[in-house]
């Protein structure tokens, strides 16, 4: 996941090479939205976790 994370920074700081604003602002976004993309897909397994215990 990390390794998408990268390429789709360098693809989004390619495209977006005439608006500095642009490009700080997807930055600053990115890792959030990393952040809750890797939350959604491991809840599955820690819901698994839970359920099993019970």
């Amino acid at each position: 996941m990390i390794v998408a994370t990268c390429l789709a920074l360098l693809v989004i700081a390619v495209s977006a090479h005439r608006s500095r604003a642009q490009l700080r602002k997807v930055v600053i976004l990115l890792i959030p939205g990393m952040l809750a993309g890797y939350v959604l897909v491991s809840a599955p397994d820690v819901l698994e976790e839970i359920v099993r215990f019970l």
